[in-house]
């Protein structure tokens, strides 16, 4: 079990503000020195000034405690709904001890990877603050997605005379399941806007036999957020970038033609023997052997000399040693 106190056990406490002190920023309501942490929007009535706090450096210092009630205006909210992480306990803790311990620990999302925390040394779970701090991330992201080429119904347009000339105009809008589907996942997520786009014809020249693997190069290229639509995961992609959980799976079947049973004949055997090679190479073959019979024939040594080319051949030779004589 985990140990719950100050410095003891295999995963112990620190004291945060030794860190902190140096990044001090601002002054808590109480007057001790503190950090700015920025993107705190407590509701929709806040204004951008408002939109930040003051974390005191003694933030997660020296004990399990739930810091955040402390600190995190949003766990002070009047409007009655507090986030989950709230009620846990963590502290920050000593990075080269707890890795010989079986306690869970992360880099601090707040202040970087020279402070890490942990929720299990305090007997808590670390799953609301995480799924809060992923969802607070995107808040406000304007998010532009790489749609690979138009297909009905999964995402098209209302096409014209070109449709070509369509997918490569982001100003006629995208329809299609997917599009809802996508729109829908991100009005939960507080996204600000998603913006859908086309291809870069640079992703194009390099990947010329397919539309899909060129849009996840763009991701991977940071020319675009996210692509929308069906993909097969391939090595070739994931070298790229990642692949979200599958939302369809297609399942592809191969058959073949079941093989029968025949018993061998001796002529069967026989024909073994041309197997190794195609019978066009057997044509050939059997051509070069005619071919080069027939000019045996016709190019006989001297024990064939009745043969006219070859009479015809010495009576050449003869004729031209006595015109030199």
């Amino acid at each position: 079990m985990a140990d719950p106190g100050f410095n003891t056990g295999s995963c112990p406490c620190i004291n945060s503000s030794v860190i902190l002190y140096d990044r001090k920023n601002c002054e808590t309501e109480n007057g001790t020195p503190g950090v700015w942490v920025d993107n705190f929007k407590k509701s929709e009535n806040w204004t951008d000034v408002n939109s930040r706090a003051c974390y005191p450096i003694t933030f997660g210092s020296d004990k399990c405690d739930t810091h955040d009630m402390q600190a995190d205006p949003r766990c002070s909210s009047s409007e009655g709904n507090i986030p989950g992480y709230c009620m846990e306990s963590f502290c920050y803790v000593d990075k080269k001890k707890c890795k010989l311990s079986p306690e869970f620990f992360f880099p601090s999302d707040l202040f970087g990877s020279r402070l890490y925390y942990s929720y299990s040394k305090c007997n808590s779970t670390v799953d609301d603050w995480k799924v809060f701090f992923s969802t607070n991330a995107l808040e406000n992201l304007n998010l532009e997605a790489t749609i690979p080429l138009i297909r009905d119904p999964y995402h098209y347009k209302i096409r014209g005379s070109d449709e070509l000339s369509n997918y490569y105009d982001d100003s006629v809008p995208w329809r299609g399941w997917q599009i809802d589907y996508f729109n829908t996942v991100a009005k939960t997520s507080n996204i600000k806007k998603v913006t859908y786009t086309h291809r870069s014809k640079g992703s194009d020249k390099q990947f010329p036999n397919s539309n899909f693997t060129s849009a996840v190069y763009d991701v991977g290229a940071g020319i675009s957020c996210i692509a929308v639509s069906n993909f097969w995961i391939t090595t070739e992609r994931l070298n790229m970038t990642m692949m979200t959980v599958p939302i369809t799976i297609e399942k592809l079947h191969l058959f073949i033609r079941k093989p029968g049973f025949k018993p061998e004949t001796y002529f069967d055997n026989l024909l073994k023997v041309f197997l190794p090679f195609d019978s066009e190479l057997w044509y050939f073959i059997l051509f070069l052997i005619v071919l080069i019979s027939i000019l045996g024939i016709f190019f006989a040594n001297e024990r064939g000399s009745e043969q006219i080319i070859w009479r015809k051949i010495q009576r050449l030779k003869r004729e031209k040693v006595s015109t030199l004589h």
